[in-house]
């Protein structure tokens, strides 16, 4: 049985009301998972665009790391700042 039988078949026991509810759920997972696939591809596509264009400036591994560094400890002074305040 898959798993799509599985759960045609405890639905069926359900009273009405609660089949309803677990279809509207179902639809709500489905509107989910559809809106970060949408997301996830755009994601993806913005970054095939940005690699294949030749204005894109690429940074080496040692300034992200650089930068990296910097932001952490901005982020740690802020912390620190805030838990005084």
């Amino acid at each position: 049985m898959t798993l799509a039988e599985a759960i045609y078949q405890h639905s069926r026991n359900l009273p009405e009301a609660a089949a309803r509810e677990a279809l509207d759920f179902v639809q709500f997972l489905e509107q989910r998972y559809t809106q970060r696939e949408q997301w996830f591809r755009g994601q993806v596509e913005q970054g095939l665009r940005e690699a294949n264009d030749a204005q894109t400036q690429w940074l080496s591994n040692e300034e992200v790391k650089a930068q990296s560094v910097a932001r952490r400890a901005e982020w740690q002074a802020q912390a620190a700042s805030q838990a005084k305040g």
